[in-house]
């Protein structure tokens, strides 16, 4: 029997079609994002931490404004059994580079606008992430998101069958 796990125990259960969110952007743009969505890109995320080094009860920092990647990456740190350590956009880089040692986070997902506080709180803190993953734009040192999402196969991740066998005694 395996551990009860959110986002596969009850997220996964809602139907793939189904709408999960209703995005609008800045611009007025909608976007209709269905379960399916978020628990496939929550899978290719998860998988995309743990083999850049996170592991399960290892701190992720979520410094995101309010956009579908926030869910994703939430998501993600529940299916892969990290902790998720959610911070408002509004943090500075001092609060930050008292945050990071304190949550002990070894990752962080952010965007173009908050990646230079994250590089400058690193400085400032003394402590390195082992994994930064930015949802748009490109900055030296920090990996694509979307590249390591599409760098995991579609589907990995989810069980096929197991097999136990039983020791045989004399």
């Amino acid at each position: 029997m395996t551990a009860f796990n959110w986002a596969r125990d009850v997220f996964d259960l809602h139907p793939a079609e189904r709408a999960a969110l209703l995005w609008v952007d800045d611009a007025g743009a909608e976007r209709r994002l269905a379960y399916g969505h978020f628990a496939e890109a929550s899978r290719r995320c998860a998988l995309a931490l743990a083999a850049r080094g996170v592991r399960p009860g290892q701190t992720v920092l979520l410094l995101l404004p309010r956009v579908p990647a926030w869910w994703e990456a939430l998501l993600a740190c529940l299916r892969g059994g990290h902790v998720a350590a959610p911070g408002t956009v509004q943090l500075t880089a001092c609060d930050l580079a008292f945050r990071l040692p304190a949550c002990e986070a070894v990752a962080v997902v952010t965007d173009a606008n908050n990646a230079p506080k994250v590089d400058e709180a690193e400085r400032l803190a003394g402590v390195r992430l082992a994994c930064k993953l930015l949802t748009d734009g490109a900055r030296a040192g920090w990996e694509r998101y979307a590249d390591a999402l599409a760098a995991v196969p579609a589907g990995v991740g989810r069980g096929a069958y197991r097999i136990v066998q039983e020791g045989l005694t004399n």
